[in-house]
């Protein structure tokens, strides 16, 4: 019978592996949330520890089902980045303290884009810009999300 041996890496525990992840740069991270479904949600549970894109805008294009997202900085050009699954709200959550601007133009599906959904940047957002032609249907933001922007 032949034994099999595992990596010694993959038998660490997963708070010790949270902690290795804490040095990874944002592109490595998101490369190892793809190698496999334990790293995925080791990443996912310790998200708010883990290093982040220093961004004050994220722009999301919606194409055949890929999010993409291009954090802006004044020193660098965008970077592309693919989600494979749609998170935003997770995302706005764990950028809230630098985003302070968030445009919507023409996205679908748009009941992704609710009061809760602003409600996760408030209160340090301070620009919202809406645009949609009604092809869709309307976003699921209320007068009441506005009114709190607007304080």
């Amino acid at each position: 019978m032949v034994k099999t041996r595992t990596l010694l890496f993959q038998e660490f525990p997963n708070d010790v592996l949270a902690r290795i992840f804490r040095f990874l740069d944002c592109k490595t991270l998101l490369n190892c949330e793809l190698t496999c479904k334990r790293w995925s949600n080791v990443i996912e549970e310790h998200l708010e520890a883990l290093p982040k894109l220093s961004t004050d805008q994220i722009r999301i294009l919606f194409d055949e089902a890929e999010v993409f997202i291009y954090p802006i900085d004044e020193k660098r050009c965008p970077v592309r980045y693919a989600m494979p699954s749609l998170q935003l709200e997770k995302l706005l959550r764990a950028n809230r303290d630098t985003v302070v601007d968030i445009g919507l133009e023409e996205c679908s599906p748009p009941h992704l884009f609710t009061d809760q959904l602003l409600d996760a940047l408030l209160p340090g957002l301070t620009c919202v810009r809406l645009w949609n032609n009604g092809k869709s249907g309307n976003y699921g933001i209320s007068d009441r999300s506005i009114n709190k922007l607007a304080r």
